[in-house]
């Protein structure tokens, strides 16, 4: 679809409505669904940290630590001065606050 529709303004592929489908089925439940859509969203924007931080979130949700301590630390990278980010890294991996 991205290839053949990008730039007729028929489908978004940006970050904010891709976070918005992705907590949408979070919130649903359909926690499959959304990683998938998350994770098509760090192919497309993963230069962005947010993306990251929804995925980490999704995994935590998921059972998954280690791939969200692994999404949360690229967060990091992209966000360093983020302090917030290092706060949820540290409760995913079990530290203070967890």
């Amino acid at each position: 679809l991205r290839e053949e529709y990008h730039g007729r303004a028929a489908y978004d592929f940006g970050q904010g409505p891709l976070n918005t489908v992705t907590e949408t089925l979070a919130l649903r439940g359909a926690l499959d669904e959304a990683l998938s859509v998350i994770r098509l969203n760090v192919e497309y924007n993963g230069d962005q940290p947010f993306p990251h931080v929804l995925e980490a979130q999704i995994l935590m949700e998921m059972g998954d630590r280690e791939g969200a301590v692994a999404a949360m630390e690229r967060a990091i990278e992209l966000a360093p001065e983020s302090d917030q980010f290092r706060e949820m890294l540290e409760r995913m991996r079990g530290g203070a606050g967890a």
